[in-house]
């Protein structure tokens, strides 16, 4: 099943990421920084419900969950514990791509080839569309500037970053920019 989903997704436009909870899940989400998890219910040690609750408390990550089990407990059970949708085994490959679409485009305003704008490190989901910070309780407003800098820091977790690589970021030209202007934006972020 994993490896047709695998195929179809791929086939689709798709990159894939392919992983189980026992794979470290979080370290896959916090390193891979997916879009959306396609999520089979039945899983060997815990099923899907308990990871789509663990997943909840860190992210807001768009999930649709597959099961062999049609029934409307356990459909009622998924929309419990957060799950965006859900579908039964077998199911239309042309149902799954539409609802995958749909999902993606809800949660992202999302068009295929754009570039991504949701990303997550440590439990915390950096939003680059509306300057938003979420952590598991709050949600913190950032200037363009911070969410510009942070963006950068998202994508290259656990690096030194050069104060030139900011700049040129930022404002595309070092040379036109005082140097207190980063000190600045850096010091708003670490106060927030």
């Amino acid at each position: 099943m994993k490896k047709t989903l695998t195929q179809l997704l791929t086939k689709n436009g798709y990159h894939v990421i392919s992983a189980t909870p026992d794979d470290f899940l979080f370290d896959t989400i916090n390193e891979k920084q997916p879009q959306l998890i396609v999520m089979n219910v039945d899983l060997n040690q815990m099923d899907g419900f308990f990871w789509c609750q663990e997943i909840r408390k860190q992210s807001t990550i768009p999930i649709i969950f597959l099961s062999d089990n049609n029934t409307i407990a356990e459909q009622k059970l998924a929309i419990e514990t957060r799950a965006d949708d859900y579908l039964s085994i077998p199911f239309v490959t042309d149902l799954l791509l539409v609802k995958i679409t749909s999902l993606l485009r809800r949660t992202y305003d999302y068009t295929q080839n754009q570039t991504p704008f949701i990303f997550f490190h440590n439990g915390l989901t950096l939003n680059a569309e509306n300057n938003t910070l979420r952590t598991q309780h709050h949600c913190i407003k950032l200037s363009k500037n911070e969410c510009r800098l942070l963006v950068i820091l998202f994508k290259h977790p656990g690096k030194v970053i050069k104060r030139e690589t900011f700049l040129r970021e930022l404002w595309k030209d070092e040379r036109y920019v005082d140097d207190n202007t980063l000190t600045v934006n850096i010091n708003h972020i670490r106060k927030k």
